[in-house]
């Protein structure tokens, strides 16, 4: 009774807590607000279809102290943003808080630049010194720049930024920045090389997807941490220095970056993530330094030309479907100091012709070897791997004798 009486407060606790989080906003004709601690007004979003819109000074009498992200972003289903509205924007001459200039809407108490109309005509646009700050979405889909220079003033820029700036070709980051946030970049399909200084120490998620005429960037040494899928899809992107500064190569970070030839991954390196170079069907050869110890599921999955590994002494786990879909590799080394092999991890290399299991395994997954129809592998005698080989039928190999099927009898 007591057990249950206390279930019923928790939840009754929970539903009000979650109520108290909820945030109320309010409408003031075609302007959606918020009031902030102090009662004067947070712009969220303009809701009308005017082409020419004058942002007030005050809504329902709250003056108008900032802008959250951007107002004239509109948002998909999945609450990601879609894109965003052409409008004219203007604000009276003395508003304390805002100000345009050349069309351009900014907030003066905190140096932001909130909004950059697409629609405004110019290709190249130079960021007044003094700003401290790009907001959320300032830029995006400004399909009209090919230019745009960031001074020294500005810290910080927002996510989605400079994101649809498909005519995007150069862009300099100052050296006040210290990282660059989530999809960022992304679509800037004209963007050919980009630097990035050496005080950014994180690269955000899907910082630069898609960018993919993108074939030269420079990662600092500075750089801890690359997101997800942050370079994915660069199809022009060549080959990659990966700084000693890190230590693990972020899920899906290299995706489908189908120009990669070469990739150097240095020893700080003790993880390589879920999917991280899966899809570069471009990439021939890898040496994996005795660092990692972790290379995850699908990490080189789906490299079709990918012929040789070198596995150096430290990997511990080979992970789910990691080679899977090799189809040209022929070589790989697999050291002592690996125990297991996951799942599917090298199903349909189908031009391996030769493994050697070392003592050291003591787990092979499932399906490991699927589709690898010319492959024996070489096992010690009494070895987990020699007893997994007898189970699932596979040809294999001891010293000095050959097992597995042979018809040539039949002949």
């Amino acid at each position: 009774m007591k057990k249950g009486l206390f279930i019923l407060l928790l939840l009754a606790f929970l539903l009000c807590a979650s109520f108290a989080l909820a945030e109320e906003t309010y409408t003031c004709g075609d302007f959606e607000y918020a009031l902030m601690e102090n009662g004067n007004a947070e712009l969220i979003r303009y809701c009308g279809e005017e082409k020419t819109v004058i942002i007030p000074k005050d809504l329902d009498g709250h003056p108008i102290m900032a802008v959250r992200g951007n107002p004239f972003v509109e948002f998909g289903e999945n609450g990601t943003p879609a894109s965003v509205s052409c409008r004219t924007v203007s604000v009276a001459v003395d508003h304390p808080y805002l100000a345009t200039i050349n069309g351009v809407l900014f907030g003066q108490s905190d140096r932001k630049l909130i909004y950059c109309s697409p629609s405004l005509p110019m290709n190249e646009y130079l960021i007044p010194q003094g700003i401290w700050e790009i907001g959320d979405y300032a830029f995006m889909c400004c399909t009209n720049l090919t230019t745009i220079t960031i001074p020294d003033s500005v810290i910080r820029f927002g996510v989605y930024a400079f994101a649809d700036c498909s005519n995007l070709t150069s862009i300099t980051i100052p050296d006040s920045v210290t990282s660059i946030p989530n999809s960022a970049f992304e679509f800037c399909t004209s963007l050919t090389n980009i630097t990035i200084p050496d005080n950014v120490n994180s690269i955000g998620d899907w910082a630069f997807f898609s960018c993919t005429n993108l074939n030269s960037i420079t990662i600092p040494d500075s750089v801890i941490n690359i997101g997800y899928n942050a370079f994915a899809e660069c199809a022009s992107l060549s080959s990659i220095i990966i700084p000693t500064s890190m230590t693990t190569i972020g899920d899906c970070a290299f995706q489908r970056a189908i120009g990669l030839t070469t990739i150097t991954i240095p020893n700080s390196i003790t993880k390589i993530g879920v999917g991280a170079f899966s899809g570069c069907t471009n990439l021939t050869a890898i040496t994996i330094p005795e660092s990692v110890s972790d290379i995850c599921m699908y990490a080189f999955s789906g490299c079709t030309r990918l012929t040789s590994v070198t596995l150096s002494e430290g990997a511990t786990v080979i992970g789910r479907n990691a080679f899977g879909g090799c189809t040209s590799l022929t070589d790989i080394k697999i050291p002592n100091s690996v125990t297991d092999i996951i799942d599917f991890a090298f199903s349909g290399c189908t031009s391996l012709a030769s493994i050697t299991i070392p003592e050291s395994v003591t787990r092979i997954g499932i399906s490991v070897f699927e589709d690898c129809p010319n492959l024996t592998l070489t096992v010690a005698p009494g070895s987990y791997a020699e007893s997994y080989c007898i189970e699932n039928g596979l040809a294999y190999t001891s010293p000095g004798v050959v097992y597995g099927d042979n018809d040539s009898w039949l002949n």
